[in-house]
């Protein structure tokens, strides 16, 4: 048995991961495997690349925070709102995203509400000069994050859910044989919602490339499926409606139907 396939079998077995070990663990896994491409700025991130960007924003996060402080991560939808968690819970703090379109009250009431210390509204604001600091390592069962509702039937309410929660109810998914096959989901969910925060947590354990668009855009969905011969699409029941209003049927999306095996 390879030191990769130990790894992997200890994070499926133990299920110690948190979110703040999460892109570490991976890592060590996958190296320089393609982890996702932000389909705005084509800017591509290797699961090396997404530790060292966790470990940086941890330690500039360090220095504002004290442990189990608040961070509401009112950031673009993307990938990066994801590690940003991840440095959060890294740096000690609980982390808060929140749905950048969601009304500027709403907003102002996730922040009030959960009492934040600190907001973050871009990765310029994540800047910092130190690389990394001695990084928090929360027990499974603690709070890992606050994710709030829609406020549809009244102000949004926080959910506090733990680590295990979070990462450790997917952590078999590390399992996926990965190294026979190509493969590369389009994803186009809020990452602050749960569905799509889960959905990105377990592509990543899985070793499933990602090409995360900001918004859902039926159109701009079937061009990534069909440009990049993508292997699967992730999303909710109305999603795929709009799919098939836009004419899914005249595309040609066999490679989601079939994936895509790595030739031998």
């Amino acid at each position: 048995m390879t030191l990769q396939s130990l790894r992997r079998a200890d994070v499926a077995i133990r299920r110690r991961v948190t979110l703040a070990s999460l892109f570490h663990d991976l890592a060590a896994i996958w190296g320089g495997r393609r982890l996702t491409t932000d389909a705005g700025t084509d800017l591509v991130l290797t699961y090396d690349d997404a530790a060292d960007r966790v470990d940086r924003w941890a330690a500039g996060l360090s220095l504002r925070i004290d442990h189990g402080d608040r961070v509401v991560l009112a950031m673009r939808n993307g990938y990066d709102q994801l590690l940003a968690a991840s440095a959060v819970s890294r740096a000690g703090g609980i982390a808060v995203p929140v749905n950048p379109q969601m009304r500027a009250s709403e907003i102002d009431h996730v922040i009030a509400d959960c009492d934040a210390a600190v907001v973050v509204r871009s990765v310029d604001d994540l800047a910092t000069p130190i690389e990394s600091v001695a990084p928090h390592l929360p027990a499974p069962d603690e709070v890992a994050a606050l994710f709030y509702t829609s406020g549809t039937t009244g102000r949004p309410k926080g959910a506090a859910l733990t680590h295990r929660s979070l990462v450790g109810q997917t952590t078999s998914a590390v399992l996926w044989p990965g190294h026979l096959r190509r493969d590369e989901v389009v994803v186009a969910l809020p990452v602050a919602h749960i569905m799509g925060f889960v959905t990105l947590v377990g592509l990543a354990l899985a070793g499933i490339p990602t090409f995360v668009m900001e918004r859902f855009r039926s159109d701009g969905v079937l061009d990534a499926i069909e440009s990049r011969r993508a292997t699967g699409f992730v999303g909710v029941p109305a999603m795929y409606r709009m799919l098939l209003e836009a004419g899914a049927a005249d595309r040609d999306l066999t490679s989601v139907a079939r994936g895509c095996r790595v030739p031998t």
